[in-house]
């Protein structure tokens, strides 16, 4: 299990133009693919739920050339609004034992996401949910303590518009049990 906070303002990424942070909860399930000396290779299964709250701050992201209803749109997405996101992803993640009993990775994944909001910058319902982080475990008998850094990227690749998407970078802590 795990719990994650994060926002599209923080480090590396900002924009002045919305709020997206977030907060989540993740089910993690690793399935060990290769081990090789000092090395693991993992499949990772993550369901996972978001909690967003969003809001335009920049009116003027939505321009006038939009169409007729340009203004209503500039109203309605400058409201603060919270969106849940039903997410499945699936990835690989690469281990190192640096000690025993500690273990650092990096880890990249994709899955698709159910938003139940638009915004003015995506559209409401099927999307893609990317992620790439960086992470340390400290291992204690059958259970690790994990600590890691997310930066994630949502959209729907086209499928629908809007599609520029959000980022947001996180912080996510977990407990992760070994059968």
């Amino acid at each position: 299990m795990a719990y994650g906070k994060g926002s599209q303002d923080n480090f590396p990424i900002s924009s002045e133009d919305y709020k997206y942070d977030l907060e989540y909860y993740k089910l993690q399930i690793h399935y060990p693919l290769k081990i090789k000396n000092k090395w693991r290779y993992e499949f990772i299964f993550e369901p996972s739920i978001y909690f967003a709250d969003h809001q335009l701050l920049n009116i003027y992201y939505i321009p006038e050339e939009n169409g007729g209803d340009y203004l209503e749109r500039r109203n309605r997405f400058s409201q603060p609004r919270t969106i849940t996101e039903y997410v499945v992803n699936i990835g690989l993640l690469f281990r190192f034992f640096p000690f025993d009993h500690l273990s650092t990775y990096g880890m990249g994944s994709i899955g698709p996401m159910i938003s139940d909001k638009e915004t003015e910058r995506m559209a409401k319902g099927f999307a893609f949910s990317d992620i790439l982080a960086f992470g340390i475990t400290v291992h204690l008998d059958r259970i690790g303590l994990d600590l890691r850094y997310v930066f994630r990227h949502v959209s729907n690749a086209n499928i629908q518009h809007p599609n520029q998407g959000h980022n947001s970078s996180n912080i996510e802590a977990g407990i992760l049990l070994q059968w």
